[in-house]
């Protein structure tokens, strides 16, 4: 059985990710989508194309959806995940990466943190 090394360095942070918005295509529907976009991680050498980039007026709040499909189930509209980060953790340093590079691509400046996607209980809200 392996043992705690307590003299050991804590982990250390994963390099920040080299996201790059390949193509930005605007186009709104509904309340928040403002774009589809095809997202670059040179990184791992892979493109995620149909990511959706969304801001939310009453209040600013932006987010990227990330690559699904869209089926029909019993007469009602549903969503199938193709793309999904593996953890909480990485999914907020992706979201932050490809907000970032939207921001670049659009020569604005914001950043977020996952404080401000919850509310005062601390849950997550939108993402």
């Amino acid at each position: 059985m392996a043992q705690l090394n307590r003299n050991a360095s804590p982990q250390k942070q994963a390099p920040p990710l080299e996201v790059t918005i390949l193509e930005y295509k605007p186009m709104e529907r509904g309340e928040t989508m403002k774009a589809i976009i095809v997202v670059g991680l040179s990184q791992v050498g892979v493109k995620m194309h149909s990511c959706t980039y969304h801001v939310r007026a009453a209040d600013g709040k932006r987010w990227v959806g990330l690559p699904a499909r869209q089926y029909e189930s019993k007469g009602s509209k549903k969503w199938s995940v193709l793309v999904e980060a593996l953890d909480s953790s990485a999914h907020w340093r992706l979201q932050n990466a490809i907000l970032k590079a939207v921001d670049r691509f659009l020569g604005e400046s914001q950043e977020r943190t996952e404080a401000d996607d919850s509310d005062s209980s601390g849950e997550e809200r939108l993402y």
